[in-house]
């Protein structure tokens, strides 16, 4: 297994564990270097997702309540392969699953 899928199938195991549904598109990246939340520049993995949409109906079918599902970066520490954090729009998402 290479290391795009490595990382691919870990995010999809994170996320399935802190049960959140997850839309299929995963987008890797690159290695590069980029300046972390701490202001260190450290070189990393990015793999962008999106959260799936949540879509709730009324009792005749109706959609009662749409919010759409937003993009979402993975950051993965490029020497350890060990997930970092994940970006969403309104905050981190962190290792142990709180925000």
């Amino acid at each position: 297994m290479n290391i795009k899928e490595k990382l691919i199938d870990d995010i999809k195991k994170f996320l399935e564990k802190h049960d959140y549904s997850i839309d299929a598109r995963f987008e890797f990246y690159d290695k590069e270097t980029e300046e972390l939340r701490d202001g260190v520049s450290k070189e990393v993995y990015v793999i962008s997702f999106s959260f799936a949409d949540y879509i709730e109906y009324d009792s005749k079918g109706n959609i009662a309540d749409y919010i759409e599902g937003k993009r979402a970066f993975a950051y993965y520490d490029a020497e350890t392969l060990k997930l970092l954090y994940i970006l969403k729009n309104n905050g981190y998402l962190e290792t142990d699953g709180t925000f």
